[in-house]
């Protein structure tokens, strides 16, 4: 695509940043990606890392009100708003929390013994991608995912996409007040503690 003049010189800038940056190279007047960029932005890719930059990017603008956060221990973004309630960044915080996730989740079924296991309940189990690896790797466990129901939505196009809809299935609810489903031989708690204050946890 030949851009028009007015936008060759901004868009030249842009490209010689992202050499600068290692994300691409250039021979000539073309560009192409890095094998970095090539294997962590491009989508598709085993190891696409997009949708966390993307959650990123709904989080950069509270980080400019880090003087009011120290101030008034108030949040400027509410977790609320990535947990369901803001439907575009929950999908965000969701696929993004899934991308970062799946690095651990490669690892995560040789790091622990579940052999005879049958019943997992992931615990804030967010997008399900320890799940999905666990239920992959142990002969014949299957999981529950329990978390809230703006996340689940996410996450059950992630379990259906990767082909566990027979082995994961989802209760919503929260953690901090609803009955855990029982029947259960082994419980995930994974990447909420964080988010709890000591009397919570």
């Amino acid at each position: 695509v030949e851009p028009c003049a007015a936008l060759l010189r901004p868009l030249t800038a842009l490209l010689n940043a992202c050499v600068a940056e290692r994300l691409l190279v250039r021979t000539g007047d073309r560009y192409a990606n890095t094998p970095a960029a090539e294997t962590f932005l491009v989508r598709g890719r085993p190891a696409y890392i997009g949708d966390g930059l993307r959650y990123s990017e709904d989080l950069y603008p509270a980080w400019g009100q880090l003087a009011a956060l120290a101030r008034t221990n108030v949040p400027p973004v509410k977790a609320e708003e990535m947990l369901g309630d803001d439907p575009a960044r929950t999908r965000h915080f969701v696929l993004g929390m899934h991308n970062r996730a799946r690095g651990i989740a490669a690892a995560l079924p040789y790091g622990i013994d579940l052999r005879g296991r049958r019943r997992l309940l992931d615990v804030g189990g967010g997008p399900a991608t320890y799940s999905m690896a666990l239920v992959d790797k142990i002969p014949g466990l299957r999981s529950t995912v329990l978390d809230l129901p703006g996340v689940l939505a996410i996450a059950r196009e992630l379990i259906a996409e990767h082909g566990f809809t027979d082995r994961i299935d989802l209760t919503p609810g929260s953690y901090l007040t609803d009955e855990f489903p029982a029947g259960n031989d082994v419980v995930l708690l994974s990447g909420m503690m964080h988010r709890e204050s000591p009397e919570t946890c």
